[in-house]
């Protein structure tokens, strides 16, 4: 077990440990797995050592699971959706099974195919608001059921009765299951963002941004109107020595997402604050942006830097 000084470490760090100390299983989220796809490419480390790569946290995109099979020829990599409430995997995906298939590696496994790895599967559903469940295909809030999941929060019944639905966690994801048993993680229930009356989910529109050659981190959020419903802000760190305006950013977005989709504002931040277990804190990042930025967005008024 090698624990290193800083946390969340970066990807340099995090190389010289692999190589140094030989490092056979590693932990990453997806920004950190794109991150050492590239820098290892880059850089040509020695980093042979490694087995099995286990990437999760956050939804990650196609692109970076492809390009690390590629990368990492003799690694296992394994994109695990999992929560601290079930004890273990809720599901997990072997890239290198569907490499070719887009639209596979945009899902997280199938949950029943745990029960040929050895463990006890989930029962995994997809409901609607009123706890009813919904159609394949359709969207919904992810919930799970098992003997590994939780009984409840310690000392906290209250905070226990809105994770549990009749013995089912509430798992607080939107996704849904296609037809053949493969699940799909969309967004974050509370991250979904209502422009012109359209749910938009911040981790698609992410994905996207986070493709462009400029952007190094990124994050969406969004805020309300005045009037009704909300816009969409992206804040974006960028790559060293590029630059990127909202124009530039609106263009890019145009062959992947619908109109309503784009961004309506850009911040350029330094950094983006984040979570112990190396997640966007977006809360924090709200309460960073000062009122009076709230207030001009909230009135249209076009801003492009922090």
């Amino acid at each position: 077990m090698v624990f290193l000084d800083e946390y969340p470490a970066n990807v340099h760090s995090i190389l010289e440990a692999v190589e140094h100390d030989r490092i056979t299983h590693l932990s990453t989220v997806g920004k950190l797995l794109r991150d050492l796809t590239r820098e290892t490419a880059a850089t040509g480390r020695d980093i042979q050592s490694l087995k099995v790569i286990g990437c999760g946290g956050s939804i990650i995109a196609p692109e970076t699971l492809r390009d690390a099979v590629v990368q990492f020829p003799e690694a296992m990599i394994v994109n695990n959706y999992s929560q601290a409430e079930c004890g273990m995997s809720i599901s997990r995906l072997f890239p290198v099974r569907h490499q070719d298939d887009p639209v596979r590696l945009r899902s997280v496994g199938r949950p029943a195919d745990l029960a040929a790895q050895g463990e006890r599967a989930f029962q995994v559903r997809i409901i609607r608001g009123d706890g009813q469940a919904v159609e394949t295909n359709e969207p919904g809030e992810i919930v799970v059921q098992g003997t590994q999941t939780m009984i409840g929060y310690w000392r906290q019944p209250e905070s226990s009765n809105e994770a549990m639905l009749e013995g089912w966690i509430r798992t607080g994801d939107v996704g849904y299951l296609d037809a053949d048993g493969y699940l799909y993680i969309l967004d974050r229930l509370k991250d979904i963002v209502i422009v012109d009356g359209s749910n938009v989910y911040c981790a698609e529109v992410e994905q996207v941004i986070a493709s462009h050659e400029r952007v190094h981190d990124v994050a969406v959020i969004g805020i309300p109107l005045h009037c009704e419903g909300e816009t969409l802000v992206a804040c974006i760190v960028l790559r060293e020595g590029y630059t990127l305006n909202l124009a530039q950013l609106q263009k890019y977005c145009e062959p992947s997402l619908a109109r309503h989709k784009w961004p309506s504002h850009l911040f350029i931040l330094d950094t983006l604050p984040r979570t112990a277990v190396d997640k966007v804190d977006k809360k924090r990042l709200r309460n960073q942006l000062s009122s009076s930025v709230f207030e001009a967005l909230s009135n249209h008024i076009p801003i492009f830097k922090s």
